[in-house]
């Protein structure tokens, strides 16, 4: 007579598929948080393709990650600007002079930067991070001019977040429309991810020439 018994696993011995399933992963998201603390940070002090490329990049896909990879660059960037303010407050010659080398900045812009602060004041930096000289020449000469270190980086934070969050939006907005658009074409999701990314690369390309391409001796050079 046959067992009632098998051999087979029963219920309780199968493995837990939750149990056993791979976690999502995590650590992509940190990476991209770090990534853009680090970018930031070195945008403000020195010159690198602005961090709301990757903001941007990020809400094409995921909205509430680009916002907290936006936070993160924000604070790399206070950081950045923090380091160029206190280094302008102990030479700011010396940092007028080497700063003046980088895309986007020269003698004059130092020196428009440093008149600015004269006469309008400290909100002159607000203006100034939309500009290509991205607030750095404004830093420099801040703390020598009177502009006390809270002031300066309460009004860099409020210009900084501004773009971060101009970029974010742009980002979405764009993805939005051309999904309609694709959707009533019933075209496939993946058309839609390559025309996103084209869009975005055509878009920062004209973007960066239009603030850095006349400044950069290899591109501007006399025919």
């Amino acid at each position: 007579m046959l067992s009632m018994h098998s051999d087979s696993p029963q219920p309780d011995d199968m493995p837990d598929e939750a149990a056993t399933a791979p976690a999502p992963p995590r650590r992509r998201g940190w990476l991209a948080h770090v990534a853009a603390l680090l970018w930031a940070l070195l945008e403000a002090a020195l010159f690198l393709p602005p961090v709301e490329m990757l903001v941007s990049f990020l809400a094409l896909r995921s909205p509430r990650r680009a916002l907290v990879a936006a936070a993160f660059a924000l604070i790399g960037a206070l950081l950045g600007s923090g380091i160029l303010y206190l280094w302008g407050g102990r030479d700011a010659f010396t940092a007028m002079t080497l700063l003046s080398a980088l895309p986007g900045l020269s003698e004059d812009i130092m020196i428009r930067a440093e008149e600015e602060l004269l006469n309008s004041g400290a909100w002159s930096i607000f203006e100034s991070v939309f500009s290509a000289a991205g607030g750095r020449a404004h830093a420099v000469f801040a703390q020598a001019l009177g502009v006390g270190l809270p002031v300066f980086l309460g009004i860099y934070a409020l210009a900084r977040a501004a773009r971060l969050l101009l970029a974010w939006a742009l980002a979405l907005g764009i993805a939005s429309g051309l999904g309609t658009l694709l959707s009533r074409r019933q075209r496939r999701q993946q058309h839609l991810h390559v025309a996103l990314v084209i869009l975005w690369l055509l878009g920062w390309a004209l973007l960066l020439w239009f603030l850095y391409g006349p400044a950069i001796p290899v591109l501007a050079t006399d025919g």
